[in-house]
């Protein structure tokens, strides 16, 4: 019983506030959002491709070096236009009340639990995939879910606690600019 009761104590707690920028940034290293883009450019790509091919080239090889081109101009612009993309995206989420952008943390032994007026969500640290810092942030990735928190509102035993859920995980990007 003493067990349970120390591995549901609060450890730490947190703020977070998901801000348009905090997002863009969480795009660049969560690369499932540009996937998406460059997905949508692909199939687009291969209908143009096709229909050019059967009606203009008549040639299967020239189509396909065309389809190549394009593709990678399509995966350039995807990837210079990622952070705007995400920041409409950001916006439109909020427009629609599609997510929140303030959450209280509490972090536990073995999970944390993200809380706001319209959520209270628990997520075990053993789901984690993926834990990014960088000089402003972690960010924490369950699959497709990118849970962001900002140093400022961590204290340094926080701090700690988070790089030390999972070093297999753990990815260092101190001191590497986002943009």
């Amino acid at each position: 019983m003493k067990k349970d009761k120390e591995k549901d104590k609060v450890l730490y707690t947190c703020k977070s506030i998901l801000s348009e920028e905090e997002y863009a940034n969480m795009a660049l290293y969560y690369p499932g959002f540009y996937r998406a883009y460059l997905l949508r450019g692909t199939l687009l790509n291969i209908i143009l491709v096709t229909i050019i091919t059967l009606i203009i080239l008549k040639n299967f090889m020239h189509g396909l070096v065309l389809f190549l081109c394009i593709e990678i101009i399509i995966a350039i612009i995807n990837k210079v236009e990622l952070k705007d993309k995400a920041k409409q995206t950001y916006r439109i989420s909020v427009k629609l009340n599609d997510f929140n952008t303030e959450y209280t943390n509490y972090f536990h032994k073995d999970y944390f639990i993200r809380k706001n007026k319209q959520v209270n969500n628990k997520f075990e640290y053993k789901d984690l995939d993926k834990i990014i810092e960088t000089d402003t942030n972690f960010y924490l990735g369950i699959g497709r879910l990118v849970f962001i928190f900002q140093k400022e509102y961590c204290n340094l035993e926080l701090i700690n606690h988070i790089r030390n859920i999972n070093k297999k995980i753990y990815i260092n990007k101190l001191g590497k600019k986002s943009s």
